[in-house]
């Protein structure tokens, strides 16, 4: 907890993220379109659009703005580019944003300061 105001987190299915109506592919960037257009396994596709989309749907409960408005962007300070690293909202300095995903299971945090999420099943597929 920062300045009073405790973060949010969120674990969900898949199924359940993709299922809900104010979240589509539509909202994401052109960038994150076209990198989930190179994931291949249907399945893992979904894991990875869901929690997109769940991060968004976390920081716009957070922060009073859209999903539209909350997606976000991602830069790895070991090579200084964008489009991989750590994801952060742009304009929101002080606010930290993580998500995950593993097997039909998505997890998104988000809160003042840094903050980390990871999602794993209890048990793996072959």
């Amino acid at each position: 907890m920062s300045g009073g105001r405790a973060g949010l987190a969120v674990v969900a299915t898949t199924a359940e993220v993709l299922a809900h109506p104010e979240l589509h592919e539509g909202l994401l960037a052109p960038w994150e379109r076209r990198r989930l257009d190179r994931t291949r396994i249907p399945a893992r596709r979904d894991d990875v659009l869901a929690a997109r989309l769940l991060v968004r749907l976390c920081a716009a409960r957070f922060t009073g703005l859209s999903p539209g408005e909350s997606g976000p962007g991602q830069y790895c300070a070991a090579c200084g580019r964008d489009g991989h690293g750590r994801p952060y909202l742009d304009g929101r300095p002080g606010l930290g944003v993580s998500m995950s995903h593993a097997d039909g299971l998505v997890a998104a945090a988000v809160g003042p300061g840094p903050v980390g999420v990871d999602v794993e099943p209890a048990t793996r597929r072959p």
